[in-house]
Parts: structure tokens; sequence; C-alpha cells
């Protein structure tokens, strides 16, 4: 009778393990999915292609899938539903997607004027061009000054005592 249990045990333990397994896989491969046709979804949608970035998190008991996408301020003014839009994307074409928790954040892109606008570090020229370039030779001359000093300041320690 214990040997039985024993088995049950195992094989029950190999089922849930590849049970989780599945489901694992499964949802990474709709992860990879939706990386690639979301921004090709939404700019077939909306004219414009976002900047998108998606991150995965991974709690004890639920999934968090959290979609950052950067549109002009054209495009966020005169669309109003993009989260819903998204939000709807995912629930009909990835149902496995649908169970985990998302959060859709739609932000307004800095425009090229005024990322033309602003002007390098000055700080940072300066370094490039205070540049020196170090010889093979100085840092000889250097090492055999350190040494020549060790050498006397040992000297003047065996005098002292």
């Amino acid at each position: 009778m214990g040997s039985l249990c024993k088995k049950v045990l195992k094989y029950g333990l190999v089922a849930f393990g590849t049970y989780i397994g599945i489901k694992a896989y499964s949802f990474g491969k709709s992860t990879m999915r939706i990386s690639k046709t979301l921004p090709e979804f939404i700019k077939n949608l909306y004219g414009d292609a976002p900047k998108y970035s998606m991150s995965v998190r991974n709690n004890l008991f639920t999934i968090n899938l959290n979609i950052k996408l950067g549109f002009s301020k054209e495009i966020i003014e005169q669309n109003d539903d993009i989260e819903e839009t998204v939000t709807e994307y995912i629930q009909d074409f990835y149902p496995v997607l649908s169970k985990a928790k998302i959060d859709v954040e739609v932000y307004e892109l800095e425009s090229q004027e005024e990322a033309v606008n602003t002007e390098p570090n000055e700080s940072q020229d300066n370094l490039s061009e205070e540049k020196e370039e170090i010889t093979d030779e100085e840092v000889n001359d250097a090492s055999e000054n350190l040494s020549e000093e060790k050498v006397a300041d040992s000297a003047d320690k065996e005098d002292e005592e």
C-alpha cells in the first residue's frame, strides 16, 4: 500500500511539473509574439510607430505585464482610448496573457524641435580636449623615481635604528 502512494505522489508531481512547464512555455512564447506584433498593430491603427517597451514581472501568484507606449502629442490628443485598445487586443489575440495583470502606460514623446535645441554638456567637451597621452618613457621614469625614493627611505630608516 505504501509503494502505491509513493507512485501516485511521484506521478502527480511529475504531471504538475509538466503542466507548469507547458504554461510557462506558452506564456513566454506569447510574450515574444506580442512584442513583435503589438507595435505593428499600433502602427497600422494609428499611422505612427510608437516608442515601445514591455516588461514582465512574475510574482508568486500574479504575473504583471507592463507596456509603455510613446506617441507624439497629436496622436495622444486625437485618440483617448489607446490603453483600452491595447488591452482588448491582448485579450482577444493572446488569451494566455489576458490572465496577467496588464498595465498600459501612454506617454508623450519629446518633440524633435526640443531635442535639437538641447545643447551638449560643456564639461564633457572640455574633458575630451584635455586628454594627454602618456608615453612609455614617462611611465618608466616615474617608476624609477619611485623605486629610488623607496631605497632612500629604507636607507634612512636603517640609519635611524
